[in-house]
Parts: structure tokens; C-alpha cells; sequence
């Protein structure tokens, strides 16, 4: 019995050895690639001093313990893009023989950030949707659809406090590009957006297919704030 604790503990210390080691690789990695873009990178900030610089974003009151790291950042005249990777963790309750138990959720997302003064963006707040939405949709309304696009439907629940404003902004170059581009939270107001992977890290994108991505988005969001 003691030596299959021991091996137990053993295999925890060289579980954590190579957490430590695998984080330590993606800081050396994306602190070598923040040049290439011309960015400036910190590989660890305070979440509160950091996130106090954005809106009010929904993602933010997520969950609890939230970090922020590998925070790469540059600014393009009026364009200011940043890109980091935010953490959170959510306790779920639930019932089992004998009582109740708690589990506890780790959330890492990727997040893409921008921000544009010729942006004029209606409060929303785009997400996929999933199998529950998609059954129970009909019950849902919160969810904006447009019967035109009806894969976009599909694909998204949308959702903010002023349809009309938001039914007006999506128009058909913007639906379009979304529905080519499944599976992305997205979440904006006035001048600035967030663009989040829900399921992955900076280090498991292309950095550059990411701003890229972004950037593509901040000029569809630039002419539809001119109409």
C-alpha cells in the first residue's frame, strides 16, 4: 500500500514538473514571436489593473479567480489591438449518494481586443450556440435571428439590449463573414470589441490568423458604423 502512494505522489510531482516546464516554453515562445509583430508582450499582469482599461465586458463577470497573461499589445494609428490569454474558474454544485459535491471548472480563452475610435458598435454579445439553445430556441427571446441567414442563427445566439440598433448594424457583409467563421465569442460596445476562442490558448493558435481574424471584423465593423 505505501509504495503505491508513493508512486502516486511521484507521478503527481512529475505531472506538475511538466506543467511548470510546458508554461515555461509557451512564455519563451510567444515572448520570441511579440517582435515579429511588432508587439510589446508581459507575460503576467495584475487582472484587475488590466481588465479596469476595458469596458464592461460579460465575459469579465464570469466565475472568480481570473488572471490574465502573455499579454501581447501594439498600436496601429488609431487601432489599438491587444491579445492575451484570460483565465477563470467556475465551482458547479451537484448531487450525489449520500450528499452534495462541487467541482470545479478551468476556463482558458484567447482573447483578441480592439479598439477604434471610427467603430460605433450597438451593445451586444455573440456566442455559439449549443445543443439545449439550438432545441429549445422557439422559448428563447433573447436570441436575435435573422430568417434570411438562417445558418447565422444557427451557428450564434446574439443578444443585447437594443434589437433594433443591433438588427441594423448586421448587415449582409457582416452576416455573411460570420457564418463562414463558426464556433467565436464576440462581444462589443461604442468603439472597441473582444474577439475570444472559448476553447483555446494563444500558444494552440496562429497568432497571426488571429489578429488577422480581428482585424478583418474591425473593417467590417468600421463600415457598418457608417451606414
Amino acid at each position: 500500500m505505501a509504495t503505491y502512494f508513493g508512486y502516486i505522489i511521484v507521478g503527481a510531482v512529475a505531472l506538475i514538473l511538466i506543467y511548470i516546464a510546458f508554461q515555461r516554453d509557451k512564455s519563451s515562445s510567444l515572448s520570441e514571436q511579440a517582435p515579429n509583430f511588432d508587439m510589446e508582450y508581459q507575460e503576467k499582469v495584475h487582472p484587475q489593473t488590466f481588465l479596469d482599461d476595458h469596458l464592461n465586458y460579460q465575459l469579465y463577470e464570469l466565475g472568480e479567480k481570473r488572471s490574465v497573461s502573455h499579454v501581447m499589445e501594439k498600436q496601429e494609428g488609431d487601432t489599438r489591438i491587444q491579445v492575451f490569454d484570460y483565465h477563470y474558474e467556475e465551482k458547479k454544485r451537484y448531487l450525489m449518494d449520500g450528499g452534495k459535491g462541487e467541482a470545479t471548472g478551468h476556463f482558458r480563452q484567447a482573447v483578441c481586443r480592439i479598439v477604434d475610435p471610427k467603430m460605433d458598435l450597438p451593445d451586444f454579445l455573440m456566442r455559439p450556440e449549443d445543443l439545449l439553445e439550438n432545441i429549445w430556441s422557439f422559448l428563447d427571446r433573447t436570441d436575435i435571428d435573422f430568417s434570411q441567414y438562417p445558418r447565422f442563427s444557427k451557428l450564434y445566439h446574439l443578444s443585447g439590449p437594443e434589437e433594433a440598433h443591433i438588427r441594423r448594424f448586421f448587415n449582409d457583409q457582416l452576416l455573411y463573414f460570420l457564418e463562414d467563421h463558426p464556433g467565436w465569442y464576440l462581444e462589443g460596445l461604442a468603439g472597441e470589441f473582444i474577439l475570444v476562442h472559448p476553447s483555446a490558448t494563444l500558444r494552440s493558435l496562429d497568432i497571426q490568423d488571429f489578429m488577422f481574424l480581428g482585424m478583418q471584423l474591425r473593417g467590417l465593423f468600421v463600415e457598418a458604423s457608417k451606414s
